[in-house]
């Protein structure tokens, strides 16, 4: 096995609490939305600077959720990384828009600009806005 992260070293100092809370939470019996919910979305959008924050299932229904928030045309294409879990693939997908696999850079594991620059993929403005949510942090616009 190749171990990526250390949970058990991550959390160590905050364990204790982790486990309070998780029995708080069953002994409530209270999984879905709620207290704890409510809580975390308010804790959560504050930490983050936002007027709001949704808890979800997982990382595809937030992925699924940000993209149809963006209201893009039916079947627009949402470029992703090719070197992605399926999910990513799977939420485009669930949002009704067409996923474009693009091969990552060769020195970190984002969309290579050089790629999408060869195959002209900012001329469409749908292509450029989802793009952008992906790897933004790391380049501007030409």
């Amino acid at each position: 096995m190749i171990k990526f992260l250390d949970i058990n070293k991550q959390d160590k100092l905050i364990i204790k609490k982790i486990l309070q809370n998780v029995k708080k939470v069953i002994k409530k019996n209270n999984f879905i939305l709620g207290d704890f919910v409510e809580r975390f979305e308010k804790a959560f959008a504050s930490f983050s600077g936002a007027r709001y924050a949704i808890g979800c299932a997982n990382g595809t229904d937030a992925l699924t959720i940000a993209l149809k928030i963006l209201n893009l045309p039916k079947n627009s294409e949402v470029i992703i990384p090719a070197m992605t879990y399926c999910s990513t693939a799977f939420a485009v997908l669930n949002a009704g828009l067409k996923p474009i696999l693009v091969d990552i850079d060769k020195s970190s594991p984002i969309i290579s600009l050089d790629i999408l620059k060869k195959k002209n993929y900012f001329q469409n403005k749908s292509n450029y806005a989802c793009s952008f949510i992906w790897f933004s942090s790391r380049y501007k616009k030409d």
